[in-house]
């Protein structure tokens, strides 16, 4: 017979003012006491504060990816981005003077920034809905939040 352990969770929500809706941040539960040295200072959070603290910082961000995905689906954010898809599979028509490159170098200290160039060869920095268009391709590394 093989025991189970199963870790317990915790959930303290997150108050907010405007709806009355919380985030709840689940946590593995952790012990109670600290271990410190003679030399240290005692600067423990409880683990309720540091629960709360902590759906705080995760609700605002949830909160901001939300409002700029809403705002790029109004067409608030890169109002010059072509959001319609055709149901038929025609290539887009070459624009006079030819296409525009955003480019992002690939430099090994980061010190460049990405720009847009040219067919001529002319460079130029990049628009707003160019910067909204590369910021949506970058991933949202974030822990998946567990559905209670």
């Amino acid at each position: 017979m093989a025991l189970r352990t199963t870790r317990t969770r915790r959930r303290i929500p997150s108050t907010r003012e405007e709806g009355g809706e919380a985030h709840v941040k689940s946590m593995p539960s952790q012990p109670r006491y600290v271990l410190l040295n003679e030399d240290e200072e005692i600067d423990y959070k409880d683990i309720e504060t540091r629960l709360a603290n902590d759906s705080a910082l995760e609700e605002e961000k949830l909160v901001s990816e939300f409002e700029d995905r809403l705002n790029y689906n109004l067409g608030k954010a890169g109002p010059e981005i072509e959001r319609e898809v055709s149901r038929h599979k025609t290539a887009a028509k070459k624009p006079e003077g030819g296409w525009t490159y955003v480019i992002k170098p690939l430099d090994r200290h980061g010190d460049m920034e990405p720009f847009a160039a040219k067919a001529d060869g002319t460079i130029r920095e990049l628009t707003e809905s160019e910067r909204v268009f590369l910021d949506r391709q970058k991933g949202r590394p974030r822990p998946r939040i567990p559905r209670s």
